[in-house]
């Protein structure tokens, strides 16, 4: 895994001040994703799992899977740039990283990779937010869980648990929160 990280305590920030990671990609399947994180400390919630192994078109399989080798930048938007807690809503977030900083959509395979090799996620959450139980979540296109709901990868960071969050356009964030994209090249 290649992540540029000088020492634990300080990351490559971009033009925006944000934190950016470089990763590279294998192709694994959600299954292989769920089964991989499973051997480590990582705990995958059961409508999460749904999520990663469904057959559905929107499926983690059919769209978000990492090309082997591909190199991906992800960059770490907080959302207490949003001020308002009623403003921070999925809509306006994934404009604001798309529209004002022209950083492409995520794909949820960004997550899980982050999470079975050396990122040191809980330090990126702290030192990107400032706070130590931060989420980070992958506003990609939706998943849809056993429930057929619809859902975006996320990690919450201070106890390692990889989650399906509600997708829906309208949900409001905690300012702690912080949000995936990729960097285009």
């Amino acid at each position: 895994m290649n992540v540029q990280i000088k020492d634990s305590a300080a990351f490559e920030r971009n033009q925006h001040g944000h934190i950016v990671v470089t990763m590279t990609g294998f192709d694994l399947t959600g299954l292989q994703e769920v089964q991989r994180l499973e051997t480590t400390d990582v705990y995958v919630m059961a409508h999460t799992k749904s999520c990663l192994v469904s057959r559905l078109a929107d499926s983690y399989n059919a769209n978000h899977r990492l090309e082997t080798g591909e190199i991906y930048k992800v960059a770490f938007m907080p959302g207490r740039e949003i001020k308002d807690d009623a403003e921070r809503t999925t809509r306006k977030l994934w404009k604001r990283g798309i529209r004002k900083y022209g950083y492409s959509k995520p794909i949820a395979g960004i997550i899980p990779r982050m999470m079975s090799h050396s990122i040191p996620i809980r330090e990126v959450a702290e030192t990107a937010s400032g706070f130590w139980y931060a989420s980070i979540i992958c506003l990609h296109d939706p998943l849809q869980d056993y429930t057929g709901d619809p859902c975006f990868l996320g990690v919450e960071c201070y106890n390692n648990w990889l989650r399906a969050y509600s997708a829906e356009p309208q949900n409001k964030w905690v300012s702690c929160s912080l949000f995936a994209f990729l960097v285009p090249d």
